[in-house]
This record gives structure tokens, sequence and C-alpha cells, in this order.
């Protein structure tokens, strides 16, 4: 008896998440080329896409209504080309700081549809980086057993390492 009144609740509560789809409407969509996205990221009215697969995807939603692809971006092969694998992304103002297995990528976004590759940050290749913040001129970022690494960012393209807090297994920051 409880077995089937516990079926009948599950029946009725697939009916009604699908009839009442609690307002949520689809209003566009992209199937980007970069797969196995990872994280995304809001500057202005720019979306930054990451993906550990093809890349970084680039959009307009200055219209809400309108997915608007600027552009596909694959790191140059100065620092690992296609297979750089993207995870994480943050974004101020004209920059963008991604970590990928190569290190700590540099972007400038200032034409979002044209992104520009301005290197690495010196010191982050091989190590395991994860997630990463940006606050009040700081980028701090997540390098699993390294700890918490802590740069400088007042001038956004060429950032300055200032220290690392100790951690065994960082893997987040905020």
């Amino acid at each position: 008896m409880i077995k089937k009144t516990i079926m009948h609740l599950s029946v009725f509560c697939c009916i009604v998440s699908v009839l009442l789809p609690l307002n949520l409407t689809l209003t566009d969509y992209h199937d980007p080329a970069a797969n196995h996205i990872l994280d995304a990221e809001i500057v202005d009215d720019i979306l930054i896409v990451s993906a550990m697969i093809q890349g970084i995807e680039f959009y307009n939603i200055s219209n809400p209504e309108i997915l608007d692809h600027l552009t596909s971006f694959n790191l140059s092969s100065g620092g690992g080309g296609g297979g750089s694998k993207p995870n994480c992304v943050k974004a101020l103002g004209n920059y963008a700081y991604i970590t990928t297995k190569n290190g700590v990528a540099i972007l400038n976004i200032s034409n979002p549809s044209s992104p520009q590759s301005l290197g690495y940050i010196s010191g982050t290749n091989n190590l395991i980086l994860e997630n990463l913040d940006i606050h009040d001129g700081l980028l701090a970022i997540a390098a699993h057993e390294d700890g918490v690494l802590l740069y400088d960012i007042t001038n956004p393209s060429n950032p300055n390492y200032v220290s690392t807090i100790e951690a065994e297994n960082a893997w987040a920051v905020a």
C-alpha cells in the first residue's frame, strides 16, 4: 500500500511539474562549439562561458530575450591552444582571468567580439587551479595543495604576486 501511494505521488509530482513550470520561459537557445561547460561570468552586458573542451564562448545579453553569440575563443598555442582546458572565469572591466591547466590566462575583453589573449600570470603554470575571485583589486586563486594565491591586479594586464594563504586543499575562494 505504501509503495503504491509513493508511486502515485511520484506520478502526480511529474505531471504537476510539466503543467506548472514555475513561470519559467525559454526565450532563446544557442548550441555552443564549446562543451563540458564549467563556469560563467557576466560583466556589464557580456556573458562569458568557459568550457573544458573547445574553449570560451562570448555572448551579448543586453536584450534579455535574445542570446547574441559574439564569438568562440580558444587560447593561443603560445599558452597551450585548444588543450588549455579553461575552467573558472572572473572578469573585471576590460579583463577576464581564466584558470586553465596551463596557468591563469589573462584576456583583454574590451572588444568581446574579438577577445585578445595577453598570456598567463607568471608562476601559475604546473599548478592544479580551480576557482578564482576578485575583490578590491585583489585576485585570489584556489590552487589545491598550493593554497590560495593572491595577486594585485591594479594593473589588470600585469598582475603582481602578493602572497599565498597556506591550505592543504583549496578548491574555491570568495
